[in-house]
């Protein structure tokens, strides 16, 4: 499944960018993410705590990141497993910054698959429960940075 959008801060492209590559900024607000560490130069480790449908899973992740400082264009692309169901997850989060008047636009994008029991859940579940998750991340960003 794929959710594409955009949101402005009102902070500076500079203060945005770097928030972006501060992977514990960021996990702070992803709902549900914890234990964020690095395994590598652009790799990290960690977890994810979500309800999906009646269910609640938590899945370990390994995230790595790719940044291009020239164009201002960020992607994580993401794999895990949630252990109880053996659920399977892959997830591509890719991001494009401009600076706009005095803040930050970013044009985003997230390709999300889910294979396993809770893949069975539904597309609308899982686009709704995806949807809520990026909402409330940029909502965070957004008062931390613009703020």
């Amino acid at each position: 499944m794929r959710i594409d959008g955009a949101f402005q801060v009102a902070a500076p492209l500079e203060k945005v960018w770097a928030a972006l590559l501060d992977a514990q900024t960021l996990a702070s607000c992803v709902p549900g993410a914890g234990d964020v560490r690095p395994v590598g130069a652009t790799t990290y480790d960690g977890t994810l705590n979500a309800r999906i449908g009646p269910i609640a899973a938590t899945f370990a992740l390994t995230g790595d990141v790719a940044a291009d400082e020239e164009s201002h264009r960020y992607t994580v692309d993401v794999k895990g497993r949630e252990r109880l169901t053996g659920t399977v997850v892959q997830a591509r989060f890719g991001a494009a910054l401009q600076a706009e008047g005095g803040g930050t636009h970013a044009d985003y994008s997230l390709d999300l698959t889910l294979l396993g029991r809770l893949g069975q859940v539904g597309q609308a579940v899982l686009r709704d429960v995806a949807r809520k998750m990026t909402a409330q991340t940029v909502e965070c960003l957004q008062a931390r940075l613009g703020g």
